[in-house]
């Protein structure tokens, strides 16, 4: 399956060029922790036209507007997110608390599903709509299923991804119980590094591409591989590594190779997580290049993994990002890379892993 278009939002910008001038640059402090927060006109103009629904859906549409308008209408649009409509919901059920009434349309722009049909219908498609929440994997298990839908004829294309939006109070209190956030003074995120504490910084994202069965004029990556496997932690939070090998191991399984030249891990900065998510990627490929892109815009959750094959689409691209010192040692490549393995796990123990290579 071939992506023959993508667009995607940061806090630290939609491009390249934007990301590598802007790297970190939107962490902001939110009392003892930080947060990754994405400024852009674009988003700015989607709260106006839809000032009524949700930032998800913002961030969505804005993400959207700006994919190729030619977009077949056999099309599967598969949106995840794992927080959903986070200030949209606090918002409602402060007002049932204190009024015992809740906005007209709440439970409709609440629903998971609000996302994804607000893009198809602004993309004009008339084909499958689908939503999903899988924790931190959703956005790469939109990628399978767009290529299961693709494969199976369903559909003609799949525009698929993930969009999240989680700066509100009552995601952070969450975090904040797990004691999973950084409390650096500076350059607060640091995945793959070995930290006495853990260092997640909780940021705003949004990407999608948009995916074909055939090989187009406009193709740019290939999707070489999938694979998926689900985690035998005893708790839901619990990460025990079993689940990532397998997900790897089947990747290279239906690519038909047995090596790759780099993982973008998933990496997020906790540092169990981290330390575990690694040594699976040793003990499955020795010494292959290992980054994570967290540093960069912090942990968006549901969007994270979209996010992080887009990136793996410019490295494959030639894109050698000058990093900053800081974070050189958690970005270190040896060569541009021929194929990209790119994972995500998520609470509940789903994990996904993609390989991406030049179409």
């Amino acid at each position: 399956m071939y992506i023959d278009d993508w667009s995607l939002l940061t806090s630290s910008g939609s491009s390249p060029r934007e990301v590598e001038e802007n790297f970190g640059a939107h962490f902001q402090a939110r009392g003892v922790h930080w947060q990754a927060a994405i400024t852009s006109s674009e988003v700015d103009k989607w709260s106006k036209k839809n000032s009524k629904s949700d930032r998800i859906h913002h961030l969505a549409l804005a993400c959207a507007d700006a994919l190729s308008p030619e977009i077949n209408k056999r099309c599967l649009v598969n949106i995840g997110s794992s927080r959903g409509a986070t200030a949209f919901l606090e918002q409602s059920i402060a007002q049932f608390n204190t009024m015992g009434t809740v906005p007209i349309h709440s439970s409709p722009i609440s629903t998971l599903g609000a996302v994804s049909s607000f893009v198809a219908h602004h993309l004009k498609t008339n084909g499958a709509v689908l939503d999903h929440s899988m924790t931190c994997s959703t956005s790469l298990q939109a990628v399978v299923n767009g290529f299961a839908h693709l494969k199976s004829g369903l559909v003609d294309t799949a525009v698929v991804g993930g969009v999240e939006a989680p700066l509100t109070e009552f995601t952070f209190s969450q975090f904040e119980a797990l004691r999973l956030m950084s409390k650096e003074n500076e350059n607060p995120c640091h995945p793959l590094i070995q930290k006495s504490s853990n260092t997640m910084v909780i940021g705003e994202g949004a990407g999608l591409v948009k995916m074909t069965k055939e090989k187009t004029a406009r193709a740019k990556w290939e999707v070489q591989g999938i694979g998926q496997a689900l985690e035998s932690a005893k708790h839901l939070v619990g990460i025990e590594g079993e689940a990532l090998k397998i997900s790897m191991q089947r990747a290279l399984e239906t690519a038909g190779i047995s090596k790759v030249d780099l993982v973008l891990a998933h990496a997020p900065g906790t540092k169990l997580g981290d330390e575990i998510e690694l040594q699976q990627i040793r003990e499955l490929l020795g010494q292959v290049d290992v980054v994570s892109n967290k540093w960069a815009f912090g942990h968006t959750f549901g969007a994270s993994g979209i996010l992080s094959l887009i990136w793996a689409g410019w490295l494959l691209d030639g894109w050698s990002p000058k990093i900053p010192l800081a974070y050189q040692d958690s970005h270190q490549l040896s060569s541009i890379p021929e194929t990209v393995m790119i994972n995500a796990i998520g609470f509940g123990g789903s994990a996904v892993s993609i390989i991406l290579k030049k179409a």
